[in-house]
């Protein structure tokens, strides 16, 4: 059941004819495409259950993490291939985009990468969200923060059953070579992220 209200002093009563079967309850997602329904809100309210429905056979769920940063870019373009989008940030958008469930929630709290599996149960899973404050991200404490972060989020992803994960990395996952090390201590350093040029790092 979805409601548009026009003005902030609205109240809603329904009734239903029997006592409530949670057993027998069903639903379709709010905005679930195959409606064509085109809601004129950015921030819509829904409950936890109905956050779980899934949309129609064609609509996979994404979830995506630090929407209002970098991984903005992407929001409309998956919203607009059909894609029931899930997107989380500690602040939203100045301007958020309609047809998107919002969710603001710090994954550096204590369970919170589970919370937020456990809530929308994605099929897929956009990791953007770091500690990248320039010059300061190579030695902050907030890297190893956001390792035990991600670590509990991709791990409750795949306990859900989840089907794909893409995680963004960084220049520091390049190595230096002799002609550019020197730069490392430098402020303005910025690694050539070239894999032609720039090796990747060796991993144990």
């Amino acid at each position: 059941m979805v409601f548009r209200r026009s003005s902030d002093n609205t109240e809603v009563f329904y009734q239903i004819s029997v006592t409530y079967q949670p057993e027998y309850a069903r639903g379709v997602r709010w905005n679930d495409p195959a409606f064509g329904i085109e809601w004129p809100i950015s921030h819509p309210i829904v409950s936890a259950r109905d956050l779980r429905i899934r949309g129609s056979q064609h609509m996979s769920r994404v979830l995506v993490t630090g929407a209002s940063d970098l991984s903005a870019a992407v929001l409309p373009i998956l919203a607009a291939k059909g894609y029931d989008v899930h997107a989380l940030s500690r602040r939203q958008l100045a301007t958020p985009l309609p047809g998107l469930s919002w969710h603001n929630l710090d994954l550096l709290s204590q369970g919170a990468p589970s919370e937020i599996i456990h809530q929308v149960q994605p099929d897929f899973l956009l990791h953007l969200a770091w500690y990248a404050a320039p010059s300061k991200f190579w030695e902050a404490r907030e890297n190893i923060d956001w390792v035990r972060a991600s670590l509990e989020l991709l791990l409750a992803f795949a306990a859900n059953q989840g089907k794909r994960i893409i995680v963004a990395g960084s220049c520091a996952e390049y190595a230096l070579t002799p002609a550019n090390a020197w730069k490392r201590r430098h402020l303005f350093f910025r690694p050539l992220c070239t894999e032609r040029a720039t090796p990747l790092r060796e991993t144990p």
